[in-house]
């Protein structure tokens, strides 16, 4: 009888376990404001990042190659930088991070990173990140004169000092059927919470965390949500180039306690509307799971209030209350 009452209470735990994201609804939700050009009458095209801190929202526009600085209610309150080769000017631009007052942004068409203050005003420039030890093709983190991001070879994750040239390598690489596969899925997304290191792959289902000694605090594996069940079992039947790979999470973000992510749907045609919310405290746990208006979207960032996303279907910058 006893033995009977253990299995049962065993089956329902692994049960419970396995169908909590069931219980999370799907919600839908609609924008309540949208803008196709800045409000100084200009345009943009393609947003590739969204950035929110000081109470404000920062985005870089790849083709004009500057920063937009935002409020909340998405007028435009400064614009940082300019397309070109100068000192002060950038090419190609996409990520960019936030130190205290301090943005820094990749700017692989002139080979190196770029720093203004939130005014616009230039701050200087580190040459030669091409180069470095690092690769920037992800969210990057910049801290006391270091950036924190993905490793070229032997490690996941590189704290690299460019004016001593001093790394701290840590973390394991994600091992795939072949050295090319290797190298080209092992970019993560890196942000900084508190004193840890948070590191989200773009074709993995995991979160990492590490402190700054390059310790690992934790992995959390979302594999188990309905949604990302499926996606990866529709992944598993594609027949792609060795060069080239499915992505899996189109975009991230982190505010405070929240972690957001952007996933990539290839079921029914492509698209990329559906934000899976996570509550990261002592562990990580899924909150929400939102449906946006349109098919796909290239980046989203959160204010504790609102979520921003920039679409590509539409060229619109949105907002949506959560």
């Amino acid at each position: 009888m006893k033995k009977l009452l253990y299995t049962l209470i065993a089956i329902f735990f692994i049960y419970s376990c396995d169908n909590t994201e069931k219980e999370i609804k799907i919600l839908d939700v609609v924008s309540d404001k949208s803008i196709s050009m800045l409000s100084d009458s200009s345009f943009f095209s393609v947003l590739q990042s969204l950035v929110w801190c000081n109470d404000r929202l920062l985005s870089s526009e790849t083709n004009r190659s500057q920063v937009f600085v935002m409020d909340k209610d998405l007028k435009l309150i400064s614009i940082i930088g300019r397309l070109g080769r100068g000192p002060q000017e950038m090419s190609d631009i996409d990520y960019f991070c936030v130190y205290k007052d301090t943005i820094i942004i990749k700017d692989p068409g002139n080979d190196r990173m770029q720093f203004f203050n939130f005014k616009g005003n230039h701050l200087g420039r580190v040459q030669g990140i091409d180069n470095s030890p690092a690769r920037y093709l992800s969210k990057f983190v910049y801290e006391n004169g270091m950036f924190v991001t993905t490793a070229k070879n032997d490690s996941a994750i590189i704290i690299y000092n460019p004016k001593t040239g001093k790394t701290t390598k840590f973390g394991k690489r994600y091992h795939f059927n072949s050295e090319i596969q290797n190298r080209i899925r092992n970019d993560r997304h890196i942000f900084k919470k508190g004193n840890t290191i948070i590191s989200i792959s773009d074709n993995q289902p995991f979160i990492e965390s590490y402190d700054f000694q390059g310790n690992l605090l934790k992995t959390y594996d979302y594999s188990n949500i309905n949604i990302i069940r499926k996606e990866l079992l529709e992944i598993s039947k594609q027949k792609l180039p060795e060069r080239s790979y499915s992505v899996l999470v189109g975009d991230c973000n982190i505010y405070k306690d929240n972690i957001f992510l952007l996933i990539n749907s290839h079921k029914d045609g492509f698209c990329c509307n559906i934000v899976l919310r996570f509550i990261y405290d002592k562990d990580i746990k899924l909150s929400s799971i939102y449906k946006l208006k349109d098919d796909v979207y290239r980046s989203i960032a959160f204010n504790g209030t609102f979520l921003f996303a920039f679409s590509n279907t539409t060229g619109e910058l949105q907002r949506f209350r959560l």
